[in-house]
C-alpha cells in the first residue's frame, strides 16, 4: 500500500511540527511518512525537549526546515498540517492563508489549534506541566488522525451494524481513536453491533496485552454501549492473542468473535 505523505507546519521554531512528525512516524510505520516544518528557523526550546525525553523520545534541538524552503525544493504531500493557537498572539489567519497559498492546490489541509510552548509562564513546575498538556493533546491529535485517514466507517442502521474498516499499520491507539469516532458518530446508536475489519493492514502491534484492551476498553465506555458483539474480520493472523481476548469479553459482557472472511460475520452479529 502506498504510503501517505504528510507535513506538520507551526508557527516559531517548530516544536510542536517536530513533535506532531516524531508521534506519527512512531505509532504508524509504514503507514505515513511525516514531515515537519517551521516559520522561523531557530533553536527548539528546552522544555519541549524536556517532555519528549520523558516519553523516550528525543527531541532534535534545531528547528525542522522551514516551510519556504520545502516548497521552494517542490516537496509534495497528500495532507498539510498547519498548527497554531487562535486564542494567542499567533497570527493564525496569516499563517493558515500561507498554507493554503503554498499548498492547497495540491495537498489537503487541515488546521489544528495547539498552544505554543512559548506562551507557558509561572513556576518551573507548572510550566512543565502545561508542557506536558501540550504534549498529549499533539499525540491525541495525531493519533485521531491517523485513524480517520484510512478509516473506513459504514453504518447500517437496518442491520444494526457498524463497520469499521482499517489498513496500514493498526496500533492500540489508533483501534481505540477509531472505535471513538465510530461511537462519536450521529448514526451511531447506543447497542449497536461493531464489525472489524481490515484490509492490508499491519496487525503486528496487536499482542495479546493489546487485543485484550479492547475488551477492557468496552468497560469504561458508557452505559449500553459495552453491550454489544465485536467481529473481527481480518487476512492476518491475529490468533496468538486470541485466548485472552475471549478472557476479557465475557469479563466486560462483550462477545468477540474473530472471523478470516465476511461469510456468517453478519449472521452472527444479528443473531
Amino acid at each position: 500500500m502506498e504510503r501517505k505523505k504528510v507535513l506538520f507546519v507551526c508557527t516559531y521554531h517548530g516544536a510542536r511540527s517536530r513533535i506532531a512528525e516524531e508521534f506519527a512516524n512512531r505509532i504508524a510505520p509504514g503507514k505515513i511518512e511525516a514531515y515537519s516544518s517551521c516559520f522561523d528557523p531557530g533553536r527548539i526550546d528546552p522544555l519541549p525537549i524536556d517532555v519528549m525525553r520523558e516519553v523516550g523520545i528525543d527531541l532534535p534541538v534545531e528547528s525542522p526546515k522551514p516551510v519556504f524552503t520545502r516548497h521552494k525544493e517542490r516537496d509534495v504531500f497528500d495532507y498539510v498540517i498547519a498548527i497554531c493557537y487562535k486564542a494567542s498572539r499567533e497570527q493564525c489567519p496569516l499563517f493558515r492563508k500561507c498554507i493554503d497559498v503554498l499548498y492547497a492546490r495540491k495537498a489537503k489541509t487541515i488546521s489544528w489549534s495547539i498552544p505554543d510552548f512559548k506562551w507557558l509562564s509561572g513556576t518551573e513546575e507548572k510550566r512543565k506541566v502545561g508542557a506536558r498538556k501540550i504534549r498529549d493533546k499533539i499525540k491525541s491529535k495525531v493519533v485521531a488522525f491517523l485513524a480517520k485517514i484510512d478509516m473506513d466507517l459504514r453504518i447500517d442502521e437496518e442491520k444494526n451494524i457498524a463497520y469499521i474498516g482499517l489498513s496500514g499499520t493498526v496500533s492500540k491507539e489508533i483501534i481505540f481513536s477509531a472505535f471513538d469516532l465510530a461511537v462519536s458518530d450521529k448514526r451511531y446508536k447506543k447497542g449497536m453491533g461493531r464489525l472489524w475489519y481490515f484490509k492490508d493492514a499491519d496487525l503486528s502491534p496487536l499482542d495479546a496485552e493489546t487485543i485484550s484492551g479492547l475488551g477492557e476498553y468496552s468497560l469504561k465506555c458508557p452505559p449500553g454501549i459495552n453491550d454489544v458483539k465485536v467481529a473481527f474480520v481480518t487476512n492476518k493472523n491475529i490468533e496468538y492473542g486470541l485466548t485472552r481476548m475471549y478472557e476479557i469479553s465475557s469479563k466486560a459482557m462483550t462477545p468477540i468473535q474473530v472471523f478470516h472472511s465476511m461469510d456468517k460475520v453478519e449472521k452472527w452479529m444479528m443473531e
